[in-house]
C-alpha cells in the first residue's frame, strides 16, 4: 500500500505542532463528550434539564476521491430527568446530529434520535431509538480521536426504533433489545477490578437484516454484499486494563441468508486494539480481519487526541480499509470543542 503524500502532510503538520496527541469517537458517538466539562443543567420544576454539545471542524483526505474535504459536525444531547414519588427515575432524551458531508453531502445532513427511559432497582427500560444499546454495553473500546475501524461488526443490523432493557447484577450486566420488525439482540457482560487490573468480558447474539446496515463497506464501488437478507450472529469480547493501558479483542461469526432463502454465506471477523493515555495525550491502534463470500476484508486505524484546554482538543486519525483487492486510506484531523 502506498500512502499518498497528502495523508502524511495532513497528519504530520499537526503532529509537529503539538506536544502530544485523549478519547473520542470519530463518528461523534457515545464517548464523544469531554469529561473535563460538566454538562449544562437547569431545574425545570421537579425535573432537571441538561445538555451536552460537541462541535467538530475537520480537514479530510482519502486516496479514492484524491481531494481535500472540510467537514463540520455538531452533536447536541439534551435530557430531562426526574424522580417519581415511588422512586422511579424517569427521563426523556433527544440527540441531534449534523454532518455536513454525510454520504458525500448528497443525503440528509441532520439526523435525530429520541427515547424515553424508566429505571429502578430492577433495571432500566427504554423505548425509542435505542436498539444500538446492547452493542454499546458489550463492545470493544471506541477508537481515539478520528480513528474509525471498519469490518469489525455484524453486517446485519436492527431498525433503530425499538425497546431496550438492562439490569446489573453485581459484576454482571444483562441487556436485550428488539425492534419493530421482530429482530433482536441480547448480551451479557462481566467487569471486575482485580488488584491494579480491570478485566471485562462480554458476549452477544443478534438476528438482523443487511438492509438496516448503513455502514457496509464500499471501496471504490466494490460492495461486500451480493444481496439483502436476514442474518444470525454471535460475538465475544475480552478486555484487560492496567493503569492507563488498555488492550482488547473481539471475535465474531455471522451467517447471512441472502434474499431470504437463497444462498447462505458465512461472515467470520475478528479485531484487536490498544489504547494508552498519558496526561493530555491518548493514542490508539486497532486492526480487523474478516471474510465474506470469498472476499477478504481487512482494516486498520491509528488515532490520537491532545487536550488543549478544558473542552477543546486536537484529534487525528488514519484509517485503512481493504475489500477484495481494493483499498482506501483516509486521513482526518480536526479541532473539537465540547461543553
Amino acid at each position: 500500500m502506498v500512502i499518498n503524500k497528502k495523508i502524511i502532510g495532513i497528519t504530520g503538520c499537526l503532529l509537529f505542532t503539538m506536544p502530544g496527541v485523549a478519547m473520542a469517537d470519530s463518528q461523534l458517538g457515545y464517548d464523544d463528550f469531554s469529561f473535563l466539562e460538566k454538562p449544562l443543567a437547569v431545574e425545570v420544576g421537579a425535573a432537571t434539564l441538561s445538555a451536552r454539545v460537541t462541535a467538530d471542524q475537520s480537514v479530510e483526505y482519502d486516496t479514492i476521491s484524491d481531494d481535500d474535504r472540510y467537514n463540520s459536525k455538531v452533536r447536541a444531547d439534551v435530557r430531562m430527568d426526574t424522580q417519581l414519588p415511588n422512586s422511579w427515575q424517569v427521563g426523556v432524551r433527544y440527540v441531534g446530529n449534523f454532518d455536513r458531508l454525510k454520504d458525500g453531502g448528497e443525503n440528509q445532513k441532520y439526523e435525530d434520535d429520541f427515547s424515553v427511559t424508566v429505571s429502578d432497582e430492577i433495571g432500566t427500560l427504554s423505548a425509542g431509538n435505542v436498539t444500538g444499546e446492547v452493542r454499546e454495553k458489550t463492545r470493544r473500546m471506541h477508537p481515539t480521536g478520528n480513528a474509525d475501524l471498519d469490518n469489525d461488526d455484524f453486517l446485519g443490523n436492527l431498525d433503530e426504533s425499538g425497546g431496550f432493557y438492562s439490569v446489573r447484577l453485581n459484576s454482571y450486566t444483562l441487556s436485550v433489545t428488539a425492534d419493530k420488525e421482530g429482530r433482536a439482540e441480547g448480551g451479557i457482560s462481566y467487569e471486575r477490578n482485580l488488584g491494579k487490573h480491570n478485566v471485562f468480558f462480554s458476549g452477544r447474539v443478534r438476528t438482523g437484516d443487511t438492509s438496516e446496515d448503513e455502514d457496509i463497506q464500499n471501496v471504490d464501488d466494490n460492495t461486500i454484499l451480493n444481496g439483502e437478507g436476514k442474518t444470525y450472529g454471535a460475538a465475544v469480547v475480552g478486555s484487560f486494563t492496567y493503569g492507563s493501558f488498555l488492550m482488547d479483542s473481539e471475535a465474531g461469526y455471522e451467517v447471512v441468508d441472502v434474499d431470504r432463502g437463497g444462498d447462505k454465506n458465512d461472515h467470520p471477523f475478528a479485531s484487536v486494539g490498544m489504547t494508552y493515555k498519558d496526561r493530555r495525550v491518548t493514542l490508539s491502534g486497532q486492526g480487523a480481519v474478516g471474510a465474506y463470500d470469498k472476499k477478504d476484508l481487512r482494516s486498520a486505524s491509528l488515532g490520537a487526541r491532545y487536550d488543549l484546554v478544558r473542552g477543546m482538543s486536537v484529534n487525528l486519525g488514519v484509517n485503512y480499509t481493504y475489500v477484495d483487492g481494493n483499498d482506501k486510506t483516509e486521513a482526518i484531523s480536526s479541532i473539537r470543542y465540547s461543553f
